[in-house]
């Protein structure tokens, strides 16, 4: 089973049998996989936001997969969130760097929202 951790609850603190923490914490503990919903192009700031979770995830020995969340525009080139596919190849490529030394890490899905 898997359940998509929004970007704006994943640090949300939340009580649940008594525990407070983060809204992440509280899903990794109920799913096989959580998917991570992110967006933009800035590596350094996806990083920061999803570390935590790929680390707490790695300890109970659940999976992580990052949602990269893109609106790309062929006709200007560029995505809603700032980038180019470019920039989408190199945030993926920079991500599996960081997190591919976790067993959590489950890789990373690109949500083209052009498509829905």
């Amino acid at each position: 089973m898997f359940a998509l951790i929004p970007a704006n609850l994943q640090n949300q603190k939340i009580s649940k049998n008594n525990k407070t923490r983060p809204f992440a914490e509280h899903v990794v503990d109920s799913v096989n996989t959580a998917i991570v919903s992110v967006s933009g192009t800035n590596l350094t700031s996806i990083i920061d936001r999803v570390d935590d979770i790929v680390a707490y995830a790695n300890k109970t020995g659940k999976k992580v997969v990052v949602l990269l969340n893109n609106l790309y525009n062929k006709q200007k080139n560029a995505s809603f969130y700032g980038g180019n596919a470019t920039a989408i190849e190199a945030v993926t490529k920079g991500l599996h760097a960081a997190f591919s030394k976790f067993a959590s890490w489950g890789g990373v899905a690109v949500n083209d929202l052009n498509n829905q």
